[in-house]
């Protein structure tokens, strides 16, 4: 709706999408700026608790093949080693120091899903969150996003399917 008005532009937004594990046709994507696969594991359509054989690598050498047609800049896998390591992460699941700084040293980038909390966890309403927000005028929304760009990760505050 945004970029619809004129208000905000595609080259102003990020946008990643997963390869879900039973779902692997990305044909109706016009753009994305990372596709990431979801897990490293398959499943059949009609069956979300349905596990099937991966096959690893033609997945890869399809999603790779979605890179190469321009459809995506950057590709990765999320739950395995990779490029990029998206976790849930914000100040109320911080992750353990030790996943920051393995990421660090293996050169992976660390992006945050959900910098604004979930109905289980709720940053925006979080004492802390909310006490720094007050102190420095700014909204418990800012403070989350801020927390995760300081902390040198990506914050990715939407998600939907």
């Amino acid at each position: 709706k945004l970029t619809d008005d004129g208000s905000v532009s595609l080259e102003d937004l990020f946008i990643t999408s997963k390869l879900w594990c039973n779902d692997h046709l990305p044909e109706d994507i016009e753009y994305v700026d990372l596709y990431l696969i979801h897990f490293p594991v398959s499943m059949k359509k009609e069956s979300p608790r349905g596990f099937t054989e991966p096959d690893l690598p033609s997945t890869w050498e399809a999603i790779e093949a979605f890179h190469q047609s321009g459809k995506a800049r950057a590709i990765g896998k999320a739950k395995v080693v990779h490029d990029v390591d998206q976790v849930e992460c914000h100040p109320v699941w911080q992750q353990p120091l030790s996943l920051h700084e393995l990421c660090k040293s293996n050169g992976i980038h660390l992006s945050g899903y959900s910098p604004l909390g979930s109905e289980e966890k709720k940053v925006l309403e979080n004492d802390i969150v909310t006490k720094v927000a007050e102190k420095l005028g700014k909204t418990p929304a800012q403070v989350a996003l801020s927390w995760g760009l300081q902390m040198g990760h990506s914050v990715q505050p939407k998600s939907s399917s």
